[in-house]
Order: structure tokens, then sequence, then C-alpha cells
């Protein structure tokens, strides 16, 4: 099964949603069709299993990143942040555009606000323990505002110019944008 997402990652990445079939991510994947159809009973079924995957992953990963700032200041733990937005997307950031792109076309909005929300909470965490030094009236807000404008940003410049993840000047603009909003 994983031989299975990982060439529906890879063919969706090369060829695009619309010429993608499962006869090609069998082939892939080095299995019959036969055997894809066992797991997944259409081309849908199985990108939606890789976008859940995905988005399970990305929101471990960040949430895993959150809970370790511990008494960070709050300049690190944007240092921090930034770097796992950026290292998250880093290897394969085609592939998570053509994610986010296929979220819309599935009508993924739910997935995304749950995930949205995960992280807006635990931010909101990391910011009530740094409420008083940042001077934030509203943790909770503030987190809100803050994610939607990254993750707008992350969005966008995954499917505009997703090699700016490999630019260490986009990890610094970011960084820039967020140490403005919250210092």
């Amino acid at each position: 099964m994983a031989a299975i997402l990982e060439a529906t990652a890879q063919v969706l990445e090369s060829e695009g949603y619309e010429r993608t079939t499962t006869s090609r991510i069998a082939e892939r994947a080095g299995v019959s069709v036969g055997s894809l159809y066992q797991y997944f009973p259409t081309k849908d079924a199985l990108v939606a299993e890789l976008v859940e995957r995905h988005f399970d992953e990305v929101s471990s990963r960040m949430l895993g990143t959150l809970a370790e700032l511990g008494e960070a200041s709050a300049e690190a733990a944007v240092e921090v942040i930034v770097e796992a937005i950026v290292d998250l997307h880093r290897p394969h950031p085609v592939r998570h555009g053509a994610f986010n792109e296929l979220l819309l076309r599935m009508d993924g909005l739910e997935l995304l606000d749950r995930f949205g929300a995960h992280v807006e909470a635990a931010v909101a965490e990391v910011l009530a323990q740094r409420r008083e030094p940042l001077g934030l009236a509203d943790p909770e807000l503030s987190a809100q505002v803050l994610c939607r404008a990254v993750s707008g940003l992350v969005r966008t410049t995954l499917r505009r110019d997703p090699e700016r993840f490999a630019d260490p000047a986009f990890q610094r603009e970011l960084a820039r944008l967020i140490h403005r909003y919250l210092l």
C-alpha cells in the first residue's frame, strides 16, 4: 500500500491530476491494476487517502514542533516555527502544491479547516505563554490571524513559485513577516 501511495504522489507531481490514471500508478508502483483496486476502488479514493495522510503528517510534525518550544523566547520560537514550515515543504513543493489544488477540487475544505484549527489552537497556546512580553490582548485571535496569513502565503507559494522553498531568502522573509506581526 505504501508503494501505491508513493507512486500516486510521484505520478501526480510529474503528470498532474488529469493525466494521472490508476494504470499509470500501478505501473509506477510495480503492481497490477487489480492489486491497486483491492485497496482503492477509484483514483479519487486513492488521491483522497494520499492527501489525508499528507495532512496528518504535516499536522503531527507542526504540532510536535510547537509542543517542543517550551520556554523559548518569542524570537527563537518564530525561527523554529518558520524553519519547520519550510522544511516540511522543501523536499516536494510541487507535490504539496498539487495536494492543495486537489483539496479544492475534491471539496476538501473540511480537511483544511480541521488541520488549520489544530494548528491555530497549538499556536494560541504558544502565544498565550508569551502573552505579556508580546503584549497580546487575545492570543487566540492573534493565532488565527497569524496562521491564516502564513497558510495563505504557503499555499500561494506552493502553487506559483514552489522553488522558493529552497531559497534561504524566502525563509528569512517569512520569519520577518511573523516577527513584524508579533513583535
